[in-house]
């Protein structure tokens, strides 16, 4: 039997797997029937190389749903935080959700079976997976005096959010080139790009890595600066803070006077942070010219001073998907 209900949808996009419930009430005699969902974007989205902030943001929900019998509804365009769909019959339920951006392109998708009864009906379908694929051009510029011989060597590796190594390509190319770039497809989600440089003698070291950002159908376009060389010249100290948003970070170091062969400590600090990050989950990984060496969950690093310019990276990782960022700074010793 059908029964007219009134069916308003509460979405909520988080980062991690969430079981999802309806609750039913049972209203005395009654024949109608209320599901009450409310639409709202928590999402938190990824630092340093990612599309333009426009994209990022969330321009609409579209809610479908199939219930008894093959009975649908949908799809349904929103702007507003409440979905209201009538003359829907009691039973079970499959309702999902998508949330675009200006492009209609989507940034994060969610579903969900519930049972609906009679009465006040209330539950949340979780938006949790990041669908669909992209591109990413990755741009590598270099000063040309990184090396004394004519030609270096670059490589290039993709990781996923678990550390998975997904991707890797090495290109040969002049040090008075312009500079080289890349055409990586990739779905969507956050990834860890780390880029190494080699010259004909393997001497040199010099590296970088960063946080990237995918979405559906759009291409994150970002450019590495790869900068160091065979020590020489004077003493002197060059940092760069590379910081974004929302999660922004950036790298110090302690003592500030520093020659080859010293301790000092890298330490990792933000002014402010989202209020869903969890600050005891945050993780770090430290890089020195593009290879890890070491990470925790300790916002401090201890390194020794080496001799010439060295880049020095992390990337912090926290509990909310799609906020892994990077900092990063340079040392010139001699």
């Amino acid at each position: 039997m059908k029964l007219k209900m009134f069916l308003s949808l509460f979405i909520v996009i988080i980062v991690a797997s969430v079981v999802l419930v309806s609750c039913q009430e049972e209203s005395p005699g009654g024949t109608s029937t209320k599901l009450s969902i409310r639409l709202s974007d928590d999402r938190s989205e990824a630092r340093t190389i990612m599309p333009a902030s426009a994209l990022m943001q969330t321009r609409k929900y579209i809610v479908s749903g199939t219930g008894p019998g093959s009975e649908t509804f949908g799809p349904i365009h929103s702007l507003d935080s409440t979905v209201t769909v009538d003359n829907l019959s009691v039973g079970r339920w499959t309702i999902s959700a998508r949330a675009v951006n200006a492009e209609d392109n989507d940034l994060a998708y969610g579903s969900g079976e519930f049972d609906i009864g009679r009465g006040q009906n209330d539950v949340t379908l979780v938006l949790d997976q990041m669908p669909g694929n992209g591109q990413f051009r990755l741009n590598l510029e270099w000063d040309d005096e990184i090396t004394y011989l004519d030609s270096i060597t670059l490589y290039v590796s993709i990781q996923d959010i678990s550390g998975n190594e997904i991707y890797t390509v090495s290109r040969e190319t002049n040090t008075d080139s312009e500079g080289v770039s890349v055409l990586i497809p990739l779905d969507a989600g956050c990834y860890l790009v780390s880029v190494c440089v080699s010259d004909e003698d393997g001497s040199l070291d010099v590296g970088a890595v960063d946080a990237v950002r995918i979405i559906k159908g759009t291409t994150t376009t970002g450019t590495m600066n790869l900068q160091g060389s065979k020590p020489v010249g004077k003493p002197s100290l060059i940092f760069d803070n590379k910081v974004g948003s929302p999660m922004v970070f950036y790298l110090d170091y302690s003592p500030k006077t520093i020659s080859v062969g010293n301790k000092l400590t890298l330490n990792a600090r933000y002014d402010s942070l989202d209020s869903s990050i969890d600050t005891s989950s945050l993780m770090y990984q430290w890089f020195r010219d593009g290879v890890l060496i070491g990470s925790g969950n300790v916002a401090s690093y201890e390194i020794t001073a080496l001799q010439g310019l060295h880049r020095y990276d992390v990337i912090v990782r926290s509990n909310v998907l799609g906020t892994m960022c990077g900092a990063s700074l340079m040392l010139n010793v001699t």
